[in-house]
């Protein structure tokens, strides 16, 4: 590569770099984002180092982010329209289509713009100073880490204002690995554990300790995603007996499982039992209203948590939800006449 070349994709960096701080249109950032990404990808064949790479990938996010925070500030004003609907010759607002962007995209870019600023330049920071790549992917993953973990600390916000105890139920700050429950205890565990990879340990453990909780014929009921079902039946199967899968249907916006290019309606339920279950006899299809996000990301309805609760228990029975979450679970437990133990 001759180094007029090279002196010329720099100057278009820094040029791009320069545009991207005056840009007023979302067509004007995501033009400079195209840049960019070409810029890193020239950086990338003529092979200019990583701190090349990684300044044009700067710019890139960059762009991202400004996008992310354009399209937000759009859905807000009513001037996208949902779905895929093409525009109209006389018609102000526009789709994403119409704006060549995919969903995904637009989602991306959001994510990655709820990054508060000091997280977002830390980000780029600590990942330059250490050698590594700087990528989309990564800032994204970033992105939903930091989400997670601000529902980790609302949660635990919101349980420190519940009563920890009542005539029928009780409240435990503990997590899955050193939560004290008397063994032989449970008559039925109901929980919705985190679907991200990084969890499947949990449900090793999940398996373990339930299998020491349960009654003998008591059961293990757990929501999953589809993504790690084969991973996740090996691990409950280590300790437990499997007894059936059921369907959790979940209306309204459904999932979407992009690497696997599936629009979801359902979630298993994987339901085990310490030994031989002992039992009624269940119908193994549960319903769900749209899921309550209030909380924190991973909330379910009271109607659909209601509808497992009354398809597997019995009034009275003791009910343990070792992941409760925002407490659904406790408050369907209580209303139908159940004892419930949470923690989270």
């Amino acid at each position: 590569m001759g180094e007029s070349m090279v002196d010329g994709a720099l100057a278009k960096l820094t040029r791009a770099s320069k545009m991207l701080a005056e840009a007023k249109t979302l067509d004007d950032v995501l033009k400079i984002k195209d840049l960019a990404q070409a810029a890193e990808t020239y950086a990338r064949a003529a092979k200019l180092g990583l701190e090349a790479q990684n300044n044009a990938a700067e710019v890139t996010l960059r762009a991202e982010r400004k996008a992310g925070e354009m399209i937000r500030r759009m859905k807000e004003r009513g001037e996208i329209r949902e779905g895929r609907k093409p525009k109209l010759s006389n018609d102000s607002i526009v789709s994403l289509d119409d704006l060549g962007i995919s969903s995904y995209e637009s989602s991306t870019y959001q994510r990655i713009e709820d990054l508060p600023d000091e997280e977002f330049e830390s980000h780029i920071a600590e990942t330059k100073a250490s050698g590594r790549e700087l990528t989309t992917s990564g800032t994204l993953k970033e992105a939903k880490a930091y989400g997670r973990q601000e529902e980790r600390e609302e949660k635990t916000r919101a349980g420190e204002s519940m009563p920890k105890s009542g005539e029928s139920f009780r409240l435990i700050h503990s997590s899955i690995e050193t939560l004290d429950i008397e063994p032989n205890s449970i008559d039925v565990i109901i929980t919705d554990p985190p679907y991200p990879e990084e969890y499947l340990p949990l449900y090793e453990v999940l398996a373990e300790r339930a299998a020491v909780w349960l009654k003998p014929g008591g059961s293990l009921v757990v929501m999953i995603g589809q993504s790690y079902l084969p991973a996740i039946v090996v691990m409950l199967g280590r300790h437990l007996t499997y007894n059936w899968t059921g369907a959790y249907l979940t209306p309204g916006k459904t999932y979407q499982a992009f690497d696997r290019k599936v629009l979801c309606g359902f979630k298993p339920l994987l339901w085990y039992a310490k030994g031989d279950y002992v039992g009624k006899w269940v119908y193994d299809v549960c319903k769900s209203d749209v899921p309550d996000k209030d909380s924190h990301e991973w909330g379910q309805s009271e109607s659909g948590i209601s509808n497992i609760i009354q398809q597997f228990t019995n009034e009275g029975d003791l009910i343990l939800d070792p992941f409760c979450g925002g407490g659904t679970t406790i408050k369907c437990a209580v209303a139908l006449g159940r004892r419930v133990i949470g923690a989270d």
